[in-house]
């Protein structure tokens, strides 16, 4: 039978290619890791291994193997992690993930309040796009995603909780040319460029489809960093957009202006996803209750 040990022992001795030097990276002895894979090939009834003049070579059934093992492990560690939840009710450390929002306002007042509160519970913050979230939370990567599920389509073992919903606000630099014109409109905006976050490709393809006047959209700059692109609005024409909660402080310090357009087909949805065993972790509900906490607070 093809236990945890095997697939780990595989792994390390096709990448290494040589018993000697994979015995040592798994802390084994040379004769214990040949007996290990000897053992395993009778009781499979195939060879795993060629030997050749430079080690090791992997065989078919090696590789067949090989294409399934990283996934195995990465099951069974979950597996064993969610046994731990069960058992404990808590775990030392969360993984979350979540898209350029939630990092530039959210996480900037909750993640050292919550780490001030409670040391001991180790916090890891993973930027991507919704899809890969979603995909990293059902294979047990993350505990925890907070992101928009407009494109995403959702496992029936995954809970998504809704946080929070914020127009689309336009923003722009003080002293802007747009802040002249009374009835603004969608195709006044396409006279400038946009400096936008990496949005989904469904939003991408509406945004380039809107053509007006034979105006397009033009993108100048993209990139998951609202410091950056704030920057670039204020030192530029350009145009940016999000939740109207991102703005709001340097809306008082008159830094940026929003323009006075607004479209219902631009909007912000925050939803929390995860596993229904991931709230058994103390540490993941009480760093959720935390976040709920937050856009309760924006919506007063």
């Amino acid at each position: 039978m093809i236990k945890p040990r095997h697939l780990q022992q595989i792994m390390v001795l096709t990448e290494i290619g040589t018993i000697n030097q994979a015995a040592e990276a798994l802390c084994m002895t040379q004769p214990s890791l040949t007996n290990s894979i000897k053992k395993l090939e009778h009781d499979l009834g195939v060879v795993l291994f060629e030997r050749t003049s430079k080690g090791v070579k992997p065989t078919l059934y090696t590789e067949h193997i090989l294409k399934q093992a990283p996934q195995i492990l990465q099951q069974l560690d979950t597996l064993h992690k969610e046994i731990k939840l069960l058992s404990s009710g808590q775990v030392g450390e969360i993984h979350i993930g979540t898209g350029p929002v939630i990092i530039h306002a959210l996480m900037k007042d909750v993640i050292p309040l919550f780490s001030k509160q409670y040391p001991d519970v180790e916090v890891h913050l993973y930027v991507d796009n919704p899809k890969n979230i979603v995909e990293k939370i059902e294979n047990g990567i993350l505990d925890l995603g907070i992101l928009s599920t407009e494109y995403v389509d959702l496992a029936d073992d995954l809970i998504s909780v809704s946080l929070f919903q914020d127009p689309i606000n336009f923003i722009v630099r003080s002293g802007h040319p747009l802040l002249e014109i009374q009835h603004l409109a969608f195709d006044h905006l396409l006279d400038y460029p946009f400096a936008l976050p990496r949005i989904s490709k469904q939003k991408l393809q509406w945004l380039r489809t809107q053509t007006h006047t034979g105006h397009s959209p033009r993108v100048c700059l993209t990139v998951n960093d609202y410091d950056l692109l704030i920057h670039h609005v204020m030192h530029s024409d350009a145009i940016t957009a999000g939740p109207s909660h991102l703005f709001q402080s340097l809306q008082r310090e008159r830094d940026v202006t929003v323009l006075n357009y607004q479209n219902p087909a631009f909007s912000w949805h925050a939803c929390a996803v995860y596993k229904s065993i991931s709230i058994h972790s103390i540490g993941m509900k009480l760093f959720l209750d935390m976040i709920r906490e937050w856009f309760e607070l924006k919506n007063i």
